[in-house]
């Protein structure tokens, strides 16, 4: 945009929009008063004219206040945004901020208000959008009564130009351009005159007018030459060429242009159309950056002067710093001096993200992180932690490119740290991230299993073991016995849990005494072993180890005399020492006995009866065949023969053994036994 002064001349020969002059308003007046004093002896009709008159009168002067005061507004402003046809904001630079002079019309239920409101925003104007219509604690009240109250605009080429609801400007392209029209002006898409139609619904015969527009022209100068139109300012002549209108189409960080910092460039590209001058004359061209935020930070800029066609053409521009925030601005003159056109952008440098390193120190859980410099501007760097083991930290604030985190005395045993560090330019932020692992070194595992007999009746078992290796430096070896494993008399092994001793500090054994225990039976334990960081009692994953055993058995007694008679011979007296002798020479069954040969056994609980036997010898001069020595299992069906007196006969060598799934053991074996056979 372009800022001039009008001549008084040509102010005066402007009237677009007066609706009565200063010339016209005195006459009009001169004569109402003459009609006045004619019709004065008319006291009725003289009272109710004076009171037309005298509103009319002042309506009129309200709106050429209104008038002067809309027009002189437009001119003052710096940029102008519309909003739909209902409202116009009129921006203008105030120091390093806006001012902002809006005007719209308010419903008030039936009728229209015309206000006017002056609003100030911190930003510079080329950054300020979005305006709230509506009105504000500094409202005035400029028309009231109104039916509508509309803003129309065109450019300085004539062109007709909308707004939508949010501000942004369409060219008529329905409108054909004169020949007389530089492109430059016809494509200009900012306002160069802002009507503003104000209507009424004529009842009142105290409104200002039915029909009004209050007309205001910008202050922007685009044309090369005057034309021959009196009293226009829609074209104003200049001494040299104007460039045509500059549009900024792309501002993109530079790939090639600036310091490198953080592993980009401190620089930017910057694409735009136009700024081409007449005949070839080279245009000079500024491309300068302002930053806004951080504050206190110098413009920079680049002069070029060439040829421009109008077509897209890149500047490149170094020291738009990591994080920058601030206004771009292509400002071009024809030749080296004269009028100038400018197109602007905001733009926002993004901060590279910040390359976190960590290393462990000694011990090895303090951290040392590093990372590198994002932005040539103060640079403020927050960080925070977590680790997969739920704990989590931060790191204050700081401008230095390290920081320093000490854990609990070698607490990140099995840990993964990550660390995240957040770089802030003035609340443009980036990130980056990393991390660090310690895992932990073997954890011992119980071996070296020994088992000694205390008592096996009651079965006691003395178990101890050692480890493989011991717990890493800042830990304590803790240890717990599973008893887990239980023989079943069907030779199967119960995992079901039936002691835990639970975790104790450098356990390597214990007495084995359960009162399920039985001799001879197959048992086993698990040891369960694992490191505590003395400083968090935090604890590394367990190791398990199985052992298993057998119990011993004792000797089974030597067995005791306890056969008996059947088949009714003394009353089949048992535990008995007399029998009865046949005379039959066939099988026991075929003959029929009357001595079932057995003795008592002594197993512990759970094993079973296995492997007996017993010796039997005749009496003396006895048939070699029919004394023997015989040799059988206990239960045996036993009968003699051929005796015609009380003879003796003797048993002995009676043994057993007792049985379990997972071993048998032999009994002592028992004296002699005599038995009386009778005939």
């Amino acid at each position: 945009m372009h800022i001039w002064s009008r001549k008084i001349s040509r102010v005066l020969k402007d009237k677009t929009g007066m609706e009565t002059s200063v010339a016209e308003l005195m006459v009009s007046t001169i004569v109402k008063v003459a009609v006045a004093g004619s019709l004065a002896a008319i006291v009725g009709g003289v009272t109710m004219f004076s009171a037309m008159a005298n509103a009319s009168t002042q309506n009129s002067s309200a709106f050429q206040t209104s008038d002067l005061q809309f027009a002189k507004a437009v001119h003052a402003a710096d940029r102008v945004i519309g909003y739909d046809k209902g409202a116009v904001a009129l921006l203008s630079k105030s120091g390093s901020g806006c001012s902002i002079d809006l005007w719209h019309g308010v419903s008030d239920g039936d009728t229209v208000t015309l206000h006017e409101e002056r609003r100030s925003d911190a930003r510079s104007c080329d950054l300020v959008s979005g305006i709230s219509l509506t009105p504000g604690a500094k409202t005035s009240e400029k028309a009231t009564g109104l039916t509508s109250a509309t803003f129309d605009y065109e450019n300085i080429g004539g062109r007709v130009i909308t707004f939508n609801a949010s501000g942004t400007p369409t060219l008529d392209a329905t409108q054909t351009q004169p020949s007389d029209i530089a492109d430059s002006d016809w494509n200009d898409p900012r306002p160069y005159k802002v009507d503003l139609a104000l209507k009424s619904d004529g009842s009142n015969l105290t409104a200002f007018s039915k029909n009004s527009t209050l007309t205001g022209f910008t202050k922007i100068v685009n044309a090369t030459q005057a034309v021959s139109s009196p009293g226009s300012l829609r074209f104003v002549p200049s001494g040299t060429p104007v460039p045509a209108a500059v549009n900024v189409i792309d501002v993109a960080r530079s790939t090639t242009t600036g310091t490198v910092v953080g592993g980009v460039r401190e620089g930017i590209s910057v694409t735009f159309t136009g700024a081409q001058c007449s005949d070839n004359t080279p245009s000079t061209v500024v491309t300068k950056f302002v930053t806004q935020t951080p504050s206190g930070v110098a413009d920079v800029s680049n002069t070029q002067t060439l040829v421009l066609t109008g077509k897209a053409t890149q500047f490149e521009l170094a020291g738009v710093m990591n994080g920058a925030q601030g206004v771009v601005s292509i400002s071009a003159v024809c030749g080296t001096d004269g009028e100038s056109t400018q197109g602007s952008q905001p733009y926002t440098q993004t901060l590279p993200d910040p390359t976190v390193t960590v290393k462990e120190q000694s011990p090895f859980s303090t951290h040392k992180l590093s990372w590198n410099k994002v932005s040539s501007l103060p640079t403020t760097f927050t960080g925070s932690w977590t680790g997969n083991d739920g704990t989590k930290g931060s790191i204050p604030a700081t401008s230095a490119l390290n920081a320093t985190v000490v854990h609990p005395a070698y607490g990140t045993y099995g840990v993964t740290n990550k660390y995240t560090v957040v770089a802030n330019v003035s609340g443009i932020t980036s990130d980056g991230t990393a991390s660090v692992s310690h895992s932990w070194p073997t954890i011992p595992t119980a071996n070296n299993f020994t088992r000694s007999e205390k008592s096996v009746d009651p079965v006691q078992e003395n178990i101890r073991w050692g480890y493989n290796t011991t717990c890493p430096t800042g830990t304590t070896l803790y240890t717990q016995y599973l008893e887990d494993r239980t023989g079943q008399s069907n030779g199967s092994i119960s995992t079901a849990l039936r002691a835990n001793s639970g975790f104790k500090k450098n356990l390597n054994g214990y007495t084995w005494a359960p009162s399920y225990a039985l001799q001879g039976y197959k048992y086993g334990i698990h040891v369960e072993s694992q490191c505590v960081i003395n400083s968090t009692g935090d604890a590394s994953s367990t190791r398990s180890a199985v052992f298993d055993f057998q119990t011993g058995m004792n000797t089974p007694g030597r067995p005791t005399w306890a056969s008996y008679n059947v088949n009714g011979y003394n009353n089949n007296a048992k535990n008995t020492h007399v029998t009865k002798s046949s005379r039959c020479t066939q099988s026991a069954d075929a003959c029929g006995y009357w001595l079932i040969v057995t003795y008592n056994a002594y197993c512990p609980a759970g094993s079973v009866v296995t492997d007996t036997h017993f010796k039997s010898l005749g009496w003396p001069n006895e048939s070699p065949s029919l004394r023997g020595p015989f040799e059988h299992t206990w239960g045996y069906k036993d009968y003699w023969q051929g005796t015609t007196k009380p003879e003796q006969v003797t048993y002995s060598e009676g043994w057993y053994s007792c049985q379990t799934p997972w071993g048998i053991k032999r009994s002592n074996v028992s004296g002699n036994d005599t038995l009386t056979v009778n005939p």
